[in-house]
């Protein structure tokens, strides 16, 4: 994190996919993880906490990367879609092809930033947020891709 620059909490980042980006309403998500939508609400205004349960049950209904990067941030872990979770990866050949292709796409983005970037021999705050962003992305990729070899050949 940077000097003086305050890192957003879970609220603030649910806050930011629900409200600002309107990714899911709230009243849509209040009930389907079991509290009110005032309660809900004030957790996302910072009055309170959701609790771990609750979490999970967000987690389920809005799987959005930027919540688990927020947890798992500061630690050696990266998330990675579970491949029996997502209906594009069912574990043949093919599904294993595709894997490692949107690997290569991945990789290939977030190194062609990094060339973007360095067309005037510096890398600014934000072209580092972008090259980070894409970097991240390629890891998932890569992990996914080892996870799905794994699964077929196993």
């Amino acid at each position: 994190m940077q000097e003086g620059k305050k890192e957003k909490g879970f609220s603030e980042i649910l806050y930011q996919i629900l409200v600002s980006e309107k990714k899911m309403q709230v009243k849509e998500l209040a009930p389907k993880i079991g509290i009110r939508e005032p309660t809900f609400y004030a957790r996302l205004r910072g009055h309170g906490t959701f609790s771990p349960k609750e979490v999970k049950a967000i987690l389920h209904e809005l799987p959005d990367m930027r919540l688990i990067n927020w947890f798992l941030s500061g630690t050696r872990f990266i998330p990675v879609d579970r491949i029996d979770a997502n209906p594009q990866i069912e574990g043949t050949v093919e599904s294993l092809r595709k894997t490692a292709l949107l690997m290569l796409i991945e990789a290939s983005e977030a190194a062609n930033q990094i060339e973007v970037a360095l067309a005037d021999n510096r890398i600014d705050y934000k072209e580092a947020k972008l090259i980070r962003s894409d970097l991240e992305t390629a890891e998932r990729a890569i992990a996914a891709l080892r996870e799905h070899v794994r699964q077929v050949t196993n």
